[in-house]
């Protein structure tokens, strides 16, 4: 999901946003279900929270290459 100045992924257990002034946002749904709480901040949470910016860019990498070309010249 992403809007004008925001991009989100969510995962099976955790939802990461990120805006484009490098806020980050992190919930724990299974702790959290209604997203309350952001945890980007806690220590606790920070292995989770590099391997989520890890699947955003990789995403977004995926997301930017060209297309195949699948038309003759």
């Amino acid at each position: 999901m992403e809007s004008r100045d925001w991009k989100n992924i969510r995962t099976p257990a955790f939802r990461y946003l990120l805006y484009d002034d490098d806020r980050e946002l992190l919930w724990d749904l299974e702790k959290d279900p209604s997203e309350s709480r952001n945890v980007a901040g806690d220590p606790k949470y920070q292995k989770i929270l590099a391997d989520h910016r890890k699947l955003m860019l990789s995403r977004l990498l995926k997301a930017e290459r060209p297309l195949a070309r699948t038309w003759p010249y």
